[in-house]
């Protein structure tokens, strides 16, 4: 027997081996193989099984078929089909998405407290310094309604024997499946379906207890990690069974899921965009939830996936639901030609106190009125939502001679100042450029400037000394790992919760008095199409956090379109006005878009390559801008190809990757 292999390399072809006879012939399809290419060994995934042919003889052997997890026919076709729409290699996809082990596990329990809130409050007194995360998990429980899925406590299996023994907590007896479900009679069951609105979790149960009764499932896409976790933790409240999956779960704990899914015993899952490539065996029902959100799109490794458009092709004869609060542009306007529905809402949308505050000085963000409403909000036991849009101290370094940003030497990153007093340093490799000077013009005349949240931080402890303070960006570690204790305080506890966009991945808060949202300028200051529609929708979304809350947005230009109609609540409005300036310049829904580099350290290569994806480009119908060199890194130029239709980008695509250029092409990017 012939098995064709898609091996973890970047081409498009797969490769033939022969399976020895001393090896199981049936459901090899689908399996992790190993096999020897050019005398190295790796593993890869059998796509294929070949008839026997006359070179046989010549062909390399299997080596070895791994057990399960592995593909199932229909999820196999569904890799290639994102792979051909992505222009991406099928190997690559297909042995990064596979779990490599499955974890025995003893089967899933739902934990809850057994003893009085008391007794568990003493416990958590006494166990703080010994056992944070047992109290952690103690805080959890007592943070929800009912008892939850015991992966989500964050504890090893032996510990909550531990605290089950103790009298602490108490496993649920019964798993029975809610009873009385039934498929909402309002809603389709096939094609795309918008649902509009903040608060969208309550119609998403309805739709699940439908699939649950039917028997068959549903899958519940989330952009980050953080949101999978509180959404998951709500859905499960009157409904057992759902699962988590994300990359942040151990490989073993992954394996089981797939195998879970494929058996049909998992009848929800909520996960971040891979899980949209788990083996289901009846899904009837994909959410695809902040659909707006670009962390959606897969775009530091291959395939560049959307899970928008991935739920899309895999769910041809089934529903997707696409929700946000203030869904993208391309959704909008699919809604308005009849390619996507839209659910009426139940509640119209909520107008909120906006007000627009120019700064007192371009060096001080927190004006002395300001300080003083924090003050005055503090004081009344409410809680201050301070949205800040990049972390660190200095979130730029800039060059006072010629005003570029100056640039790692190693990576070509933008430096930045994380902390206060330990200078620049590159925030992608960790160099500490010494001497600092610009790498355009030389000079060592260096400005820090901007406000990151460590300095926002500071300024707000030297004001509020004794008010708890809780930051939130991707250097606190604990909020991209879902800490149990961190998201007590982030709902409860703190005071004042100040962060970047991370923050809107989290619940909403309560006891809201005040939003603040600075240096939003720099937001709309992005060169990016999108730049107006990510900064309506992160105002959106931070002023959702507090609930009734007032919302103070410091800018320079009050008076700029996108705060008229935020503070009319007008998305449509705004969509109306971004098609209009979009369609202007070809941009998407309009048109579509491939971002291709091409990378090389020699600038006199990198310069012929430059010319020669030009030629290749002379005859196809495709619109070419740039090249621009990329921010990060000078090694790399970046085109951008425009055309009318989805096709004729992806037969440029092709055409590139059919060469020796070194270029990586991104389709439908979600950056330029």
């Amino acid at each position: 027997m012939i098995l064709s292999v898609a091996l973890p390399i970047p081409v498009e072809s797969s490769f033939d081996f022969v399976l020895r006879d001393d090896l199981p012939p049936e459901a090899v399809v689908g399996h992790r193989v190993r096999v020897r290419l050019s005398g190295k060994e790796m593993w890869g995934v059998a796509v294929a099984v070949r008839a026997e042919a006359s070179e046989a003889e010549s062909l390399e052997p299997i080596l070895e078929v791994a057990p399960p997890p592995a593909y199932p026919p229909d999820v196999l076709g569904f890799c290639a089909a994102i792979c051909r729409d992505t222009c991406a290699p099928l190997g690559i996809l297909l042995n990064r998405t596979l779990p490599r082990v499955t974890r025995r596990a003893p089967a899933p329990r739902r934990i809850a407290l057994a003893a009085s809130l008391p007794d568990v409050l003493s416990y958590i007194e006494r166990m703080q310094r010994r056992a944070p995360r047992q109290v952690a998990a103690l805080r959890h429980l007592l943070a929800v309604d009912g008892p939850l899925p015991e992966a989500e406590l964050g504890l090893p299996h032996a510990s909550v024997d531990r605290l089950i023994a103790g009298g602490l907590l108490i496993m649920e007896v019964s798993h029975a499946p809610r009873a009385g479900g039934a498929w909402p009679a309002s809603w389709p069951r096939r094609g795309q379906v918008l649902l509009q609105g903040e608060d969208r979790v309550t119609e998403y149960g309805r739709l699940l207890d439908g699939v649950i009764a039917e028997g068959r499932q549903a899958l519940v896409l989330v952009p980050e990690i953080l949101l999978a976790h509180r959404i998951h933790r709500r859905l499960s409240l009157h409904r057992p069974g759902g699962v988590l999956y994300h990359s942040g779960l151990a490989e073993g704990t992954r394996g089981t899921t797939w195998e879970r899914v494929a058996d049909g015993s998992v009848p929800w899952v909520v996960s971040t965009r891979s899980g949209v490539f788990l083996p289901f065996r009846d899904l009837a029902l994909v959410i695809v939830d902040e659909e707006q959100d670009p962390s959606h799109k897969q775009s530091d490794m291959l395939p560049y996936f959307h899970a928008r458009r991935a739920a899309e092709i895999r769910m041809a004869d089934g529903l997707v639901v696409l929700g946000s609060a203030a869904p993208s542009v391309e959704t909008a306007r699919a809604v308005d030609r009849g390619t996507i529905a839209r659910m009426p809402s139940d509640t119209p949308p909520r107008l909120r106190a906006w007000e627009f505050l120019v700064p007192e000085s371009p060096t001080r963000l927190l004006s002395t009125d300001l300080l003083d409403d924090v003050a005055k909000t503090l004081a009344s036991g409410r809680r201050v939502v301070v949205g800040v849009p990049r972390r660190g101290y200095f979130p730029a370094v800039v060059c006072r001679a010629c005003r570029r940003p100056v640039r790692c030497d190693a990576c070509g990153t933008n430096l930045t100042v994380g902390e206060r007093g330990h200078g620049a340093a590159c925030p992608v490799c960790g160099r500490v450029p010494a001497p600092l000077r610009c790498g355009h013009c030389a000079s060592t005349d260096i400005a820090f400037v901007g406000f990151g949240t460590l300095r926002i931080e500071e300024e707000l402890k030297v004001r509020f000394a004794e008010a708890r303070i809780l930051r939130i960006d991707a250097d606190v570690g604990a909020a991209r790992k879902l800490n149990d204790d961190l998201l007590v305080r982030l709902e409860d506890t703190a005071d004042i919760v100040l962060g970047t966009a991370m923050l809107v991945k989290g619940p909403p808060l309560t006891r809201v008095g005040l939003v603040l949202v600075l240096d939003v300028d720099r937001r709309l200051a992005v060169p990016d199409f999108r730049a107006r529609e990510r900064t309506f929708q992160y105002l959106a979304n931070v002023a959702a956090l507090g609930g009734e809350a007032r919302v103070v947005v410091v800018t320079q230009a009050p008076d700029r379109s996108v705060f008229r109609y935020l503070r009319s609540s007008d998305y449509d409005g705004f969509v109306h006005s971004e098609l209009a300036d979009r369609e202007a310049f070809s941009y998407p829904p309009f048109a579509y878009l491939a971002r291709v580099v091409v990378t090389r350290a020699d600038r006199g290569r990198r310069e012929a390559d430059i010319l020669r994806v030009r030629q290749e480009l002379a005859a196809s119908p495709v619109r070419v801008l740039g090249p621009t060199q990329d921010t990060k890194d000078a090694r790399r130029a970046v085109f951008l190809l425009k055309a009318e239709s989805r096709g004729l980008i992806l037969d440029a695509c092709r055409r590139l990757l059919g060469t020796d250029l070194p270029v990586q092409v991104d389709v439908d990017p979600e950056r330029l």
